[in-house]
């Protein structure tokens, strides 16, 4: 699977580790951070895909539609095989076929759809995110931001991490998925490539609404930024055992 990604929003979230824990799936833990590992990150990533499609295709993947993609996550790790990744809570687009392929063609995406979905830049230059779920299963969001100096860390976010860009360093490089089925004694890992430079991450300051982020962070205060665009690379679906 292949797109030209562009405008990826990341709104993330400090967390106390025992709200996330019970997210966390039976074989994996939660990547803890700062003092005692008493926190952990969730975020959520809002971004327009670019002709979202098998590689296979070739040229023909430019009649691939191009939905409004928004993936809510946390960061977990494999104590089996020390693999490192995200964990999806859940995923959401803006189209009912690529919804459907994503629950049948792959483990562990629990994919919504979205009434509507939007992000980009507006007239004035802000960075717009709207997440409607309409009546069904979705999470919600809407976001205002503007491009920002780096934000100097404080309180829970300088107990994790040294500044802004030692923050990025952690989130960012994160090409896997990890997921269990019990039933089938597995782990399952989508490894991608997105290959993100930090220097590409601009920072974002604003105010950001979701019922959905708030019934997990409660009133934790995010830290924001966009990456402009990103080629994505599904690689591979590859299992380990979850258990001898």
């Amino acid at each position: 699977m292949l797109s030209d990604i562009r405008d990826v929003v990341y709104v993330n979230y400090l967390v106390p580790a025992e709200k996330l824990l019970p997210l966390v799936p039976e074989g994996l833990e939660l990547q803890r951070l700062g003092p005692d590992g008493k926190y952990g990150l969730f975020s959520f990533l809002t971004y327009k895909h670019g002709h979202f499609g098998f590689r296979v295709l070739g040229g023909l993947r430019r009649f691939m539609p191009s939905p409004v993609q928004t993936n809510w996550r946390i960061h977990v790790w494999d104590p089996r095989t020390n693999h490192r990744g995200i964990y999806f809570l859940t995923n959401a687009i803006t189209n009912g076929f690529q919804a459907l392929g994503a629950r049948l063609l792959a483990e562990g995406m629990p994919m919504h759809i979205l009434r509507r979905g939007e992000v980009g830049r507006d007239e004035h230059g802000m960075m717009q995110v709207s997440l409607d779920p309409g009546l069904g299963t979705a999470p919600d969001a809407k976001a205002t931001l503007s491009s920002s100096s780096p934000p100097e860390l404080d309180g829970a976010w300088r107990e994790c991490f040294n500044d802004f860009q030692d923050f990025l360093a952690y989130c960012v490089p994160q090409d896997r998925a990890l997921s269990t089925q019990p039933w089938a004694n597995e782990v399952t890992r989508h490894e991608i490539q997105l290959g993100i430079p930090l220097d590409h991450c601009e920072p974002l300051r604003g105010r950001v609404e979701s019922k959905a982020a708030a019934a997990i962070a409660g009133e934790a205060e995010p830290i924001c930024f966009r990456v402009p665009s990103v080629f994505f690379r599904f690689e591979e679906e590859a299992t380990d055992r979850l258990s001898t």
